[in-house]
């Protein structure tokens, strides 16, 4: 029978973290830096294929920094997933920088922040909205500031009369991106001002909106740049590796890229799931702990992808009869299930050519469009591969196979390139 457990595949949580020493030094290192700074500006782009790592290296290494910088560090984490485009984007941002403040305990910076939250989900401001905050104002002590002068009538951005429908006429201010941007910029500097060193994470950045075509690298790109131009704080954006490419090649942002894992991680990384599991008696393991290390011990030589390996362990845990030696139908259900429109045949193509490039000495093992146009349009449509670059035109574009279907490439395929070479004998 399955087993009724669930390994997280997808859980990115910094408690599961499994090596990446060097990375996570790397990182923790630039953010360091960057926080320490004049101005704390600047930014962190980390990239790599999907389900690499990217997500639980960057909350690892924040749980770091919220530690060493106690409560002087805000952090404002935003999943790029739940966005969409550049308002989404602000708004989202507007409503977590009030959730991070409030717990300050800063009476008047978190009535700022409050009033920053709202805006953000007006489309306009009226008069009578004006005269509150206006109000407000007069009754802080810290009432000169230049976030509350861009909340003060004729003076703000945006401010235009309306038609009177009283004695006297009215106004009001539209709330726009630009205006939106400036009302953030000027409230990240009022953080700086009470000695706090603001850090925007935004993970999934290639996610916003659902983004999966060319001109989708262009959105990203106007996103980056909005949040660059946002002063005193610091950035920690995740990309997939398709996206970044000279769209998000500023000299405000240092790239680091993450790659595959070997066979050894990949299984240090299971065994530190199936720990969490039991010690929180979730759940228990019901079956032999041999077959479990059989099957994960072959699925880490096809694929050097963590969320690919965990997402295999996982299907044939919940929904096979959970037989080593059936390992192979078992993987066969899952393309099925998981690729339904993607032929056989095409695919079987595909992992042909990818071996032959291997062997022919491209260990990047890229799939160039030697195969017929259409087979290439109809498997990256289908999700079966993956193009280097969506900022190229589908004749020039490479791509890799979808990592969910790395175990149909040889056993030691994606490691055999980071193998020392042997020495010939004479």
């Amino acid at each position: 029978m399955p087993v009724d457990i669930d390994i997280q595949a997808t859980n990115t949580d910094p408690q599961l973290f499994v090596d990446r020493l060097d990375e996570t030094k790397e990182l923790k290192l630039l953010l360091g830096r960057l926080l320490k700074s004049k101005n704390g500006q600047g930014g962190v782009l980390v990239k790599g294929d999907s389900g690499v790592g990217k997500s639980i290296l960057s909350r690892r290494v924040l749980d770091e920094l919220r530690t060493e910088w106690s409560a002087d560090l805000v952090v404002v984490e935003i999943d790029g997933g739940r966005l969409t485009g550049v308002r989404g984007l602000l708004n989202r941002l507007c409503e977590v920088i009030y959730a991070e403040v409030e717990g300050l305990g800063e009476e008047d910076l978190t009535n700022r922040a409050a009033w920053l939250a709202k805006v953000a989900s007006y489309g306009k401001l009226t008069a009578n909205e004006i005269k509150q905050i206006n109000q407000e104002v007069s009754a802080s002590s810290k009432i000169r500031s230049s976030f509350w002068g861009l909340l003060s009538g004729e003076g703000a951005l945006g401010w235009k009369r309306t038609a009177s429908t009283s004695a006297s006429d009215g106004y009001e201010i539209v709330i726009t991106e630009d205006y939106l941007s400036k009302l953030l910029s000027a409230f990240l500097q009022e953080l700086h001002t009470y000695q706090y060193r603001p850090l925007i994470f935004l993970d999934n950045l290639d996610r916003i909106g659902r983004m999966d075509a060319q001109e989708d690298a262009n959105t990203i790109a106007a996103l980056v740049k909005q949040l660059l131009e946002l002063p005193d704080c610091v950035l920690l954006l995740n990309l997939r590796t398709q996206f970044a490419h000279h769209t998000t090649d500023r000299r405000e942002l240092t790239h680091l890229a993450l790659e595959g894992l070997p066979p050894q991680v990949l299984q240090e990384i299971l065994a530190q799931r199936l720990q969490q599991l039991v010690s929180d008696d979730i759940t228990r393991l019901s079956l032999p702990e041999a077959a479990l290390h059989t099957v994960a011990e072959r699925l880490a030589r096809r694929t050097d992808n963590p969320l690919a390996f965990l997402r295999w362990l996982d299907f044939w845990l919940a929904r096979t009869e959970n037989r080593p030696e059936d390992l192979e139908r078992d993987m066969e259900k899952f393309i099925r299930q998981y690729f339904t429109t993607v032929s056989r045949p095409w695919l079987a193509s595909t992992i042909t050519q990818l071996v032959a490039e291997r062997d022919a000495g491209y260990n990047d093992s890229p799939l160039t469009p030697a195969l017929q146009r259409p087979q290439i349009l109809l498997l990256e449509r289908a999700g079966a591969i993956v193009p280097d670059s969506l900022l190229l035109d589908p004749p020039e574009r490479r791509y890799h196979l979808h990592h969910d279907l790395d175990f149909l490439l040889p056993e030691g395929y994606y490691h055999a390139a980071t193998l020392p070479p042997t020495s010939a004998k004479g």
